[in-house]
């Protein structure tokens, strides 16, 4: 529940009306009415006659607006849309600052496009540019050329449900992080790997975060480090807050340095730091993260919304790299 609106997922449509009743009988205890609900289950929608189902947003069409995300409910997906852009507004660090924090996305869907934003404004911090001044001509062209994007991400799609199918269907499923880092960001992304009972494999998406550099030059490796530790904290918190069976946590870098140094005294870190291991940076999705992509390449770049192929075959499969723990580099 967030303020006013309590947003959540039932795995049958007997638990969804179970709920609703649930939910009404609470809110009445202090004294609230549910004003209104929606559903992507016809049949939950016309279950309860005395709580009415919310057809009348506007101007937003079929689309509802919940936590700052709009959503398609005859769809059951998420989805962008445009910021609203002044024509009349100047470049300037001001005008940056404002439209870039008008992208809302809670799960860092977006992440591999904000983070470009969030990099430019570091590199207005830097220079000392003042909030009212003009962008200077080379800077202007960089977010001229972001802000063109905004037009278009309506093509980033994603599903709601990231399980969609019965608990009972799955053997086991697994949370697998990866991180990386740049000379400017450092960020983290976060899979579920599905397994079915049949063999079939699936991997989604279910969060990401990045953050820019320190403005204290770091070497790469320590940045890495600190990828690393973003990705640990990331892995951690979706595991508490997504409540699910979870058999193991994965955390991936494409860093053997800083692998090592996590590494290089077993005694002193916990076990599961042993599931710390290495992949290529070509099938790191993290590099989206800490360098940044385009909103056209975001959009169809199955490495983003699915993670490596080989995630989706046997553990046996996976990349491997043996570390010494006798010396550190």
């Amino acid at each position: 529940m967030y303020v006013d609106e309590l947003v959540l997922s039932c795995e049958s449509i007997e638990e969804a009306k179970k709920l609703l009743q649930e939910s009404k009988s609470l809110f009445e205890k202090g004294g609230f009415n549910v004003t209104g609900f929606v559903s992507n289950c016809s049949s939950v929608v016309g279950y309860d006659k005395t709580i009415p189902f919310r057809s009348d947003r506007k101007p937003l069409g079929r689309l509802w607006k919940t936590l700052g995300v709009l959503w398609d409910p005859k769809m059951d997906r998420p989805s962008f849309r445009q910021p609203e852009v002044s024509a009349e507004a100047q470049d300037t660090k001001r005008t940056l600052l404002s439209l870039a924090a008008t992208i809302i996305d809670p799960l860092g869907n977006l992440t591999p496009f904000t983070i470009r934003a969030k990099m430019l404004l570091q590199l207005l911090w830097q220079e000392g540019t003042s909030w009212d001044d003009l962008l200077l001509a080379i800077v202007a062209a960089v977010w001229s050329n972001w802000k063109g994007e905004l037009a278009v991400l309506s093509q980033v799609r994603i599903d709601r449900a990231c399980i969609q199918c019965s608990l009972m269907e799955l053997a086991y499923m697994d949370l697998h992080g990866f991180a990386d880092a740049s000379g400017s960001a450092f960020g983290a992304v976060v899979y579920l790997r599905l397994v079915h009972w049949n063999g079939k494999v699936e991997v989604r998406l279910l969060a990401a975060k990045s953050t820019v550099a320190l403005m204290k030059k770091l070497s790469l490796p320590r940045c890495e480090l600190m990828a690393a530790l973003l990705c640990a904290r990331l892995v951690a918190y979706v595991k508490r807050e997504a409540d699910l069976p979870i058999r193991s946590c994965f955390c991936w870098s494409d860093s053997s340095v800083a692998l090592c140094w996590i590494r290089s005294n077993s005694q002193r870190w916990k076990p599961f730091v042993s599931n710390r291991r290495y992949c290529a940076t070509p099938d790191n999705p993290a590099d989206f993260a800490s360098r940044g992509c385009p909103v056209s390449t975001l959009a169809a770049e199955s490495l983003w919304h699915s993670g490596p192929r080989w995630l989706q075959l046997d553990e046996g499969a996976w990349p491997k790299l043996k570390i010494s723990h006798g010396r550190t580099p």
